[in-house]
């Protein structure tokens, strides 16, 4: 009889380190030991939420031009990133 990971929901929002304005269309992806779980994006709130497994140990919060946020799950339920700028991107900015 095979023991099957229970089905937790985990919710929260995304937002700007510059401004604190919510990062509308921000991946946020589930992964486990093995490898990736299931993915998300923010809405126009930065509000997102996903069903994951108790085999998932930790979240990645990405956005274009910000760099990514890793959050372990640690037993929580509402999990919050705050991205902030690529500093890197802005080198190749061409006037």
């Amino acid at each position: 009889m095979a023991i099957m990971a229970q089905a937790i929901n985990i919710r929260g929002k995304v937002i700007s380190a510059a401004d604190g304005n919510p990062l509308a269309g921000a991946s946020v992806t589930a992964y486990t030991a093995s490898g990736r779980e299931v993915g998300a994006s923010t809405n126009s709130n930065g509000d997102y939420s996903l069903q994951i497994t108790t085999d998932v140990t930790y979240l990645i919060f990405a956005y274009v031009g910000m760099q990514p946020v890793r959050e372990s799950i640690n037993n929580r339920n509402v999990i919050n990133a705050t991205l902030t700028a690529d500093e890197s991107d802005l080198d190749e900015v061409v006037v």
